[in-house]
């Protein structure tokens, strides 16, 4: 997956295709800052920051929706920016996109706004 570029030029805000886009968008920032980066224009032609990307998660940890264990997967993987091709770690990255993108959808940072594909609400 290519490195999304955080200097996007004005225009119209796109969200994001799914959890998983959203996702490496959010853990490239990341990695970026942990080296050293400076990123400019966090959030300029997307739905949201990273720091919002932040708030979703901590929203969805808090109750346990998402479990530590999810998060590990997410990060691990995210990290490498691939999702994993099979095995319990795929249906664990799978079962964490989906409980992501719920919230991402109905908040509009995914495409598809108002609900997520289960018909979740935030």
């Amino acid at each position: 997956m290519p490195v999304p570029d955080f200097s996007r030029g004005a225009g119209g805000e796109k969200p994001f295709r799914n959890a998983e886009e959203a996702w490496f968008w959010f853990m490239s920032w990341r990695l970026m800052v942990e080296d050293g980066g400076v990123p400019g224009h966090e959030g300029r032609g997307r739905p949201c920051t990273p720091l919002d990307m932040l708030a979703c998660l901590r929203r969805l940890v808090k109750p346990g929706v998402l479990t530590r264990r999810h998060l590990q997967v997410l990060t691990g993987f995210g990290r490498r920016l691939e999702a994993p091709a099979h095995g319990p770690l795929a249906l664990l990255w799978q079962e964490g996109m989906a409980r992501l993108e719920d919230l991402l959808r109905a908040k509009g940072i995914v495409a598809g706004g108002g609900s997520g594909p289960r018909g979740a609400a935030a």
